[in-house]
């Protein structure tokens, strides 16, 4: 029963650290195999997430970010808190997924 505990703790433990943002996307950066994207709902508003380029799913959300930002569209994205502090990452949150408007 104890197991079970701390197996539910850890799987909500992701939960926590959930980041929401939905805005425009002010500007997309490649740093080698990481995608950057930074989502703004307004002026200083701002949340920054990156997403691995090494599969197709990386550049599927790549490309996603580029048709948003080029047409204007709001998104809507989901990540994890920074796990990983140094360039390229530098604070933005692991991507998860992501609606377009």
């Amino acid at each position: 029963m104890r197991f079970f505990g701390v197996a539910l703790l850890l799987l909500s433990a992701n939960t926590f650290a959930t980041v929401e943002k939905t805005g425009s996307v002010k500007s997309v950066q490649l740093w080698g195999a990481i995608a950057k994207a930074k989502i703004c709902s307004g002026e200083n508003a701002c949340t920054s997430f990156w997403v691995s380029l090494g599969d197709i799913k990386g550049q599927a959300v790549l490309s996603m970010w580029l048709a948003a930002k080029m047409a204007g569209n709001r998104v809507y994205i989901q990540g994890y808190d920074p796990d990983k502090p140094e360039r390229p990452y530098s604070n933005a949150s692991k991507f998860y997924g992501m609606n377009l408007d």
